[in-house]
């Protein structure tokens, strides 16, 4: 099943770039976790380096899930920074694979989906959150 999800952030998207090029990723494993309800990613987390794809700075990872805490069997997505004209864009798509035995029906579907959105929702809080506090942008001379 597809799924996205966006947040709009105050950060420039310069400093933004920096802090995902320059930070350790153990965000990722507490995001990850976060939007689990569990204590860890009890699962397998991997991910790639941050790359400048040109439109954007993106993180691509995928997580399989071990516990049955997790409606996701298997979660694949890319972390997206964007520029805004003012602040960036922090996004995330990916695919999931819902838990064996989930989703046989129609209404179980559609309720799992809406899980899924508001745990990729967490996801997203849980990397924002992450962030330092975004320094004053600077004021320009006219």
């Amino acid at each position: 099943m597809l799924i996205y999800d966006f947040l709009p952030l105050e950060w420039p998207f310069e400093r933004a770039a920096d802090w995902l090029f320059g930070s350790p990723i153990d965000w990722l494993a507490a995001a990850a976790a976060a939007a689990c309800d569990c204590s860890s990613p009890d699962g397998r987390l991997e991910h790639g380096s941050a790359r400048d794809r040109g439109d954007a700075i993106v993180l691509d990872f995928q997580w399989a899930a071990l516990t049955v805490a997790s409606p996701f069997q298997r979660f694949e997505g890319e972390l997206q920074f964007a520029p805004l004209l003012a602040g960036s864009h922090l996004s995330l798509s990916g695919s999931y694979e819902p838990r064996a035995g989930m989703g046989g029906l129609r209404i179980e579907r559609a309720q799992i989906q809406r899980e899924a959105e508001a745990r990729v929702r967490r996801f997203l809080d849980v990397v924002a959150g992450s962030m330092p506090m975004p320094m004053p942008m600077p004021e320009q001379s006219p």
